[in-house]
């Protein structure tokens, strides 16, 4: 809107924000706030906001964080980025505040993601006929080049030092002359060997993604394509927050996508970069959910029971081994790199796992959420 004059746009767009447009009443709060009148531009962007409207939420957290209300423009901010609002993401990204580095690393991933985009015209031939059934292509991850052979060589000459200085060391020491020029020998050909072997392992061609809307074609470094819908297939996600001194420093991200036919694929930073990474297993995550949860409710009231590696559930509770514990009696399941199931009145959890090996387990919390809603509507019905 930077070309638009606030003065005409106000004129413009009150008449309609005022009879309850909420695109009309974001427009009037960026006008207002271009003319220096922040109190009734929050105001305005704020009634946009409540009504629904993305840019009002965006335009609102902005205001609050302006203000120093940040804790509040965060809660704007995320429920636009979680409608896809892209600028809202980027905020999220550019004010992480302590408390919120990791979520807004991720959100900066999202951002660029978006951005990035879908661009069907650049997808190989192969991959558009093994996407067939698909649908339309979402985005493409991953590397768009392999790294030079420069590059390879560099990081040779650089392991090269360490024979090259034990030849050194043995020349000053005056040991065996047949020993020092085997050191040096092995620093000249390391930086070749080096090369050689990562170019070898690394195969002749990128590994990416294409992310369609009914599934994925992973194409490796060899250019084989492994074709993964997403109704055939379960994740296991297996993720690790590091935390130093108290303080978030970082996080390890690695993914296992299982195809029903028992094909394997293993997702992590060498193959992919880490905001890429993310964003691909965050992806297939949410396209499970929604292709299996309904399957497995349907599952469920059938009478049904579902097993999400050691724990499974059914319509009465949830199970770890040979232990049932009801639904009413299940306090909480919180996820962290570990499940827990927390039993209501209980100190200590009822059951864990690892995370690693509970394949779906943003199906499992959905599912379990549900049932367990359903479990406290029974009881809110009871005379």
């Amino acid at each position: 809107m930077s070309e638009i004059d606030p003065v005409d746009h106000e004129r413009s767009v009150r008449p309609r924000a005022e009879a309850g447009d909420p695109a009309a009443m974001a427009g009037l709060g960026w006008a207002l706030f271009e003319q220096g009148n922040d109190a009734e531009s929050e105001r305005w962007y704020e009634r946009a906001a409540q009504a629904g409207d993305l840019a009002g939420m965006t335009g609102v957290g902005f205001m609050l964080n302006r203000r120093g209300a940040h804790d509040e423009a965060w809660r704007w901010w995320r429920r636009a980025a979680v409608a896809g609002d892209v600028q809202a993401m980027a905020n999220l990204a550019a004010n992480p505040g302590s408390a919120h580095r990791e979520e807004a690393q991720q959100w900066g991933w999202r951002a660029e993601a978006a951005r990035r985009g879908a661009h069907p015209d650049e997808v190989p031939a192969d991959v558009r006929t093994a996407a067939a059934d698909l649908g339309a292509l979402q985005v493409t991850l991953g590397r768009d080049a392999l790294p030079s052979g420069a590059a390879d060589i560099g990081c040779g000459l650089v392991l090269a030092l360490i024979p090259a200085a034990i030849g050194v060391v043995l020349i000053a020491a005056g040991a065996s002359a047949g020993w020092a020029v085997l050191c040096l020998v092995l620093a000249a050909a390391v930086p070749i060997l080096f090369a050689f072997g990562v170019r070898a392992t690394r195969g002749d061609v990128p590994e990416r993604a294409f992310v369609f809307e009914r599934g994925l074609v992973w194409g490796d470094h060899k250019g084989a394509l492994t074709v993964l819908p997403w109704s055939r297939v379960r994740l296991l996600r297996n993720v690790r927050r590091i935390d130093r001194n108290g303080r978030y420093e970082r996080t390890d991200y690695a993914y296992t996508v299982v195809h029903d036919d028992g094909t394997r694929l293993i997702l992590h930073t060498p193959k992919l970069p880490q905001g890429h990474l993310f964003v691909l297993g965050d992806t297939i995550e949410r396209e499970i959910v929604a292709s299996r949860v309904p399957r497995a409710l349907t599952a469920i009231a059938d009478g049904r029971q579902l097993a999400f590696g050691g724990l499974a559930v059914d319509a009465t509770g949830i199970s770890a081994g040979k232990d049932t514990l009801p639904w009413r009696e299940v306090e909480e399941i919180e996820v962290t790199d570990q499940l827990r199931i927390k039993r209501r009145d209980g100190w200590v959890a009822w059951a864990s796992a690892r995370v690693a090996d509970v394949p779906d387990v943003a199906v499992l919390l959905v599912v379990a959420e549900t049932l367990r809603g359903s479990e406290r509507d029974r009881r809110s019905l009871r005379p």
